[in-house]
């Protein structure tokens, strides 16, 4: 069930923010996106979820609506006044999950992403990786086809950085569900990306990834000379010199 780009561009106000993109993004599949700021790469998403059309060629979405496509946002949106519970169960509330199903899945959930022993905290209450896995499991527990992940480690430190970068493997691999993620770090987007969305002034490519999710070869020269080759293709000025 891909969500298939073909010949997409998107202008503002005269100004065109994305030009004739042709992408196939298949469920089941991890892809990293990154760019210089300004890029293109949030409208990307908002097209994905289909929250604006292209002004030119088209978007197809093969038996997939726009409630199964989730964002997570990098603010997360969790509200003060919901418990993790809560949280949880809002979705399913959303998409009118029976009572039995409801309970079922929240507690399938709270397992699986190790909320069981926080379900009745609220926000202010949790660190900052607690509330990154509960708004990951609010996005996973409706089984969405795809999920879209706005920076979703900028905000945590080191240590639970690379803590919510293997979580995020394991539930992918788990759920078999596209994921589709937007970051700054290039590391990050190595280790996470099966493919790589790569955003620059000379357009949008889709590279191969081989350095996926293999934090055994960050040391190898290979490794640091690929990611040298993406911070020079997303260089902010394309005149640039080195």
């Amino acid at each position: 069930m891909p969500i298939i780009f073909k010949n997409a561009s998107f202008s503002y106000q005269e100004k065109i923010i994305l030009s004739q993109l042709n992408l196939t993004l298949n469920e089941g599949c991890l892809y990293s996106i990154i760019g210089p700021s300004g890029i293109g790469k949030s409208t990307f998403l908002n097209l994905c979820k289909k929250q604006l059309i292209p002004t030119s060629g088209n978007i197809t979405y093969e038996k997939i609506t726009s409630t199964d496509i989730i964002t997570v946002f990098q603010d997360l949106h969790l509200f003060p006044w919901q418990t993790v519970t809560d949280a949880l169960n809002m979705p399913l509330t959303i998409k009118k999950i029976n009572s039995a199903k409801k309970k079922q899945l929240l507690e399938e959930t709270l397992q699986q992403f190790q909320l069981d022993d926080i379900k009745y905290k609220y926000p202010h209450e949790l660190s900052g990786g607690q509330k990154q896995r509960v708004a990951l499991a609010r996005g996973m527990i409706t089984s969405p086809h795809f999920l879209l992940l706005d920076e979703p480690t900028s905000s945590v430190d080191i240590g639970t950085k690379e803590n919510l970068q293997t979580f995020i493997l394991e539930k992918q691999r788990a759920f078999q569900q596209g994921i589709i993620l937007v970051t700054h770090d290039i590391e990050e987007a190595v280790y996470l990306g099966q493919k790589l969305i790569v955003f620059s002034h000379n357009g949008v490519n889709l590279i191969n990834n081989p350095f996926f999710s293999n934090r055994d070869l960050t040391n190898e020269l290979t490794y640091f000379q690929f990611c040298s080759q993406l911070k020079q293709m997303i260089k902010e000025d394309p005149h640039e010199t080195v």
